[in-house]
């Protein structure tokens, strides 16, 4: 063999070589690629898991708290006062922040009248014909036609499957997912994109209407602004309110020195018990370095206070959970711990 003939063979395997070990190179780095990203996923869902489990953990302290009877009430729910609506609680595996809603703040699904449920769709930034809209079919769902037979009962027979309204009382909230022209979005609420471009938070309809609340008067201490603008008060009047019971509730007493244009608040405002409530509970699991994670979940339950003979009985009707939320988060930081 020639010596050009062997340095031919050795410059091809050495080409081979090369080519074996970019091919090995290639799939090496895509190997630790996929590995990099299994490994994400699967951190993201050990932090969903643990956030799932702080938010019903913290849920079911709240409601065993508010079940026990007051001389038995265990201190496992730190400086907690009567009306307060948000807490901050820290455990060793992350925060939650707590909000205990009254139901009495919302408008009552089944007893408000057709005007009040469009003042409120209104106030909460619903356009006039969505509202109006939304307001004929609440009344028609809830409603006993003439004949038993109504004019949108067509559009419930036109859909796939098809069934009919009940026309007959709300039995819970989420039943106005069936109604004709509720969307999830519209139900849930969220952030919405208004004509010339500026994006606005918008509140759900279970946000603002519920089987358990009232009409007239509505708890100062949770109804939303929409609520309370739809009753008369105006942008400053619900500013200010707010503002205060964020950091202290109202108390009975306090609506009489009121000062609104409404006049009496007497007549359009109450505080005092509730027999239903929302438990809201987001968490934030904590990691290895002691800071929060970016990653929330949110869950709620309705709990409700039946009589049963003496007795006042505490249950839970129904539990919501959203792995994604856009619940604010309260900035606040324990000396010590990173958030």
């Amino acid at each position: 063999m020639s010596r050009r003939s062997g340095n031919s063979h050795r410059g091809a395997a050495l080409i081979t070589v090369l080519w074996l070990t970019a091919a090995l190179a290639i799939i090496g780095f895509s190997v630790a690629a996929a590995i990099r990203g299994e490994l994400g996923r699967a951190e993201n869902s050990l932090d969903g898991a643990r956030a799932e489990l702080l938010a019903r953990g913290a849920i079911d302290r709240m409601f065993f708290f508010l079940a026990s009877p007051p001389m038995e009430t265990p201190d496992f729910v730190p400086d907690y006062r009567p009306g307060q609506q948000r807490m901050y609680w820290r455990f060793p595996g992350g925060d939650v922040l707590v909000e205990l809603l009254p139901e009495s703040g919302k408008v009552n699904l089944n007893s408000a009248p057709p005007e009040q449920i469009h003042a409120v769709l209104l106030s909460a930034g619903y356009p006039a014909n969505l509202a109006q809209g939304l307001t004929e079919a609440i009344v028609d769902w809830r409603t006993t036609p003439p004949g038993g037979v109504s004019p949108l009962d067509s559009y419930y027979l036109s859909l796939s499957p098809t069934f009919r309204p009940h026309h007959a009382s709300f039995q819970r909230v989420e039943e106005l997912l069936m109604v004709r022209g509720v969307t999830a979005h519209l139900y849930h609420g969220g952030r919405e994109r208004i004509p010339g471009g500026n994006v606005v938070e918008r509140p759900g309809l279970a946000d603002l209407f519920s089987v358990h609340g009232g009409t007239v008067p509505v708890n100062i201490n949770s109804a939303p602004p929409a609520v309370l603008a739809s009753v008369g008060l105006n942008a400053g009047e619900i500013q200010s309110i707010v503002a205060v019971r964020q950091r202290m509730p109202y108390r009975p007493e306090a609506l009489v020195d009121l000062n609104l244009s409404v006049g009496p608040a007497i007549r359009v405002l109450r505080a005092g018990p509730d027999l239903a409530f929302t438990i809201k509970a987001t968490a934030r699991p904590r990691l290895g370095n002691g800071r929060l994670s970016d990653f929330r979940w949110t869950s709620s339950a309705l709990v409700v206070y039946q009589q049963e003979g003496d007795r006042r009985i505490a249950r839970i009707h129904a539990w919501h959970v959203a792995a994604t939320t856009e619940t604010p988060w309260p900035a606040v930081a324990a000396p010590g711990v990173p958030n």
